[in-house]
This record gives C-alpha cells, sequence and structure tokens, in this order.
C-alpha cells in the first residue's frame, strides 16, 4: 500500500493528465498534420516510429521535470494557496522529489542527446537544457513577477506542437519545392494552432493568478493580479480571450477548405461555447471559487483547440 501511495503521488506530482495532453498533441501534428503530405509526395520524416516515441519521451521529461521543481521552489506558497492539497511535504519529501527532478532530468538529456546524433540535428541537443533552463527560472523568477511568468508559460504551451515542426523542417522545406500552396497551407494552420494554443494558455494563466492573488501575496509574489489588482487583471484576461475568439474566427476563415464539413461547426462551436460562458463568467468573478471554476473552464478551452488537427487534411487527390 505504501508504494501504491507513493506511485499515486508521483504521478500527481508530474500532472501526468497534462503529459498526457502533451503527447497526444504532437502526435496529432506528426501523423495528422506532417505525415500525411510527407508520404504524399514520397518525402521521409527524420524520425521513424520508434524515434518519434523518444521524441515524445524527451517532451513529456522537460515537462515533468518542470511540474516537480515548480513545486519543490513553490511549497511554501502551495500551501497557503492549497491547503491540504500540496504534494511535496506531506506525499512525497522533498528528497525524493529532487531525486526525481535530478533523475528524469538525465533520462531526457540522455534521450535528446541520442536524438541529436540520430537525426544528425545537433541543434535538438540544446533545446533540452534550453527548456530545462527556462522552466527552472520561470519557477523561481518569472511566475513571481507580472505577466512574465504567464507569457513564458503560454509559450512553451505552444511549442509543445512546434517542437515537432522544428524536428522535421527538413522534409517540410522539400515540401514546399514540391508543393508550395499545400505547404504554405500547412504552415499557415501550424502558426495559427500554435497562436491558439499560446492565448487560451495565457488566458488561464491570468485566471490562475487571481485564484492565488492571497497566498502569492502572502509570500512576495508580484504576480499581476497581486499588482495591478483584481479589476485591472480580469480586463487584461477578457482581453486575451477577445484576441482568442478573434485569432479562432481567422483560422475558420483563412482554412475553411482544409477543414471538413463537420469540422467547420464542430470545432468553432468546441472552442467558442465554452469561450462564450468563460468571459461571462469573468466578469462577475470575485471570490477565489470563482476563479478556480473558471480554470477549469479554461483548460477545457485549451484541450478543445488543441485538438484542432482532426478536423483539417491537407492532403490532395
Amino acid at each position: 500500500m505504501a508504494h501504491l501511495s507513493l506511485n499515486t503521488a508521483i504521478f500527481k506530482l508530474i500532472r501526468w493528465p497534462n503529459l498526457l495532453i502533451v503527447g497526444v498533441v504532437q502526435v496529432l501534428v506528426f501523423f495528422k498534420i506532417l505525415l500525411p503530405a510527407f508520404q504524399q509526395h514520397g518525402l521521409s520524416p527524420k524520425l521513424d516510429f520508434l524515434r518519434f516515441a523518444i521524441f515524445i519521451g524527451v517532451t513529456l521529461c522537460i515537462s515533468a521535470a518542470g511540474y516537480i521543481v515548480n513545486d519543490l521552489i513553490d511549497a511554501p506558497i502551495d500551501r497557503a494557496n492549497k491547503p491540504g492539497k500540496e504534494i511535496i511535504g506531506r506525499q512525497i519529501s522533498e528528497q525524493t522529489a529532487y531525486w526525481l527532478y535530478f533523475c528524469i532530468n538525465l533520462i531526457g538529456f540522455t534521450a535528446s542527446l541520442y536524438l541529436a546524433f540520430y537525426v544528425r540535428q545537433i541543434a535538438l541537443v540544446a533545446i533540452y537544457p534550453f527548456a530545462g533552463a527556462g522552466l527552472f527560472l520561470y519557477s523561481l523568477y518569472f511566475k513571481r513577477m507580472p505577466l512574465s511568468g504567464n507569457l513564458l508559460v503560454a509559450a512553451y504551451c505552444a511549442a509543445v506542437a512546434g517542437i515537432v515542426w522544428f524536428a522535421e523542417r527538413e522534409a517540410f522545406q522539400r515540401l514546399g519545392e514540391l508543393a508550395p500552396l499545400q505547404h504554405d497551407a500547412m504552415t499557415t494552420f501550424l502558426w495559427q494552432y500554435m497562436g491558439l494554443a499560446f492565448l487560451a494558455t495565457l488566458f488561464r494563466e491570468i485566471v490562475k493568478d487571481m485564484e492565488d492573488r492571497d497566498g502569492d501575496a502572502a509570500h512576495g509574489a508580484r504576480t499581476l493580479a497581486v499588482l495591478a489588482g483584481l479589476r485591472a487583471t480580469k480586463t487584461i484576461a477578457f482581453a486575451a480571450g477577445v484576441t482568442l475568439a478573434a485569432a479562432l474566427a481567422v483560422m475558420i476563415v483563412q482554412l475553411h477548405d482544409a477543414f471538413s464539413n463537420w469540422g467547420l461547426i464542430a470545432f468553432p462551436i468546441m472552442v467558442a461555447a465554452p469561450l462564450a460562458v468563460a468571459l461571462f463568467r469573468l466578469a462577475g468573478a470575485q471570490e477565489k471559487d470563482d476563479f478556480r471554476k473558471l480554470s477549469a473552464l479554461a483548460k477545457w478551452i485549451i484541450l478543445a483547440g488543441l485538438f484542432a488537427p482532426l478536423f483539417v487534411s491537407f492532403t490532395t487527390t
């Protein structure tokens, strides 16, 4: 029972549902967007099935290590913001968490080193330490600063899809020579897809700052909600939500030919309906519980938006 309890705590610590989403997004981008177009024109991706699985594993290691170091640094604040729900110190010792952080980073960096040499893209080696350092600095410094931490997390969420595109950039450039219109449409989709992920995450991160403002203020964090106050922060969150709605509309208009008939209806509803509810609730939100519920709704908006590749096709007949 003790081992079972520890395993459960570890899965909570690394946010396994979030890691699952990360893996699904990269699978969708690779197998639903890039690979069909490559196969149509006889192009070979750099990553075969095994190496792509390792590639996803590297991304999951970066994310999991980021969650662990965030909880380690935020332990005092979590005791104020999430009393009774904190993991480190109650379910997992600090020493165990540090060992997990070290082991996951070692595995992830070793795997990224192998991939970089296998596909002969040395630039991939730099991604792991760069991303890991960024998440460490976020937890240590940027998270406690107004808006900078929110923007950093939003950028990381967008990069989950972008890093797959970057890894396969050689075949993608070749696709541009063979089928420029198809290449341009896919480029437009990928940038807009990353933009939706960025804006949806930014909206949720600002909402979370408002949810945690009392605990953050008590521990000296200078988040947007602490410095600017609730009213101004709600205005900025509302602006992010409206910009997200506009970006969704632009995607549908520009890429309507790539969407399936049912996708043109289903995808906008999946994102726009909860977004409209969230913006309506944001206006009247005041208490911590209001923002907690709003944060959960914002997470659904992120999840719905990330499934956009299921509704489009860029292969030609």
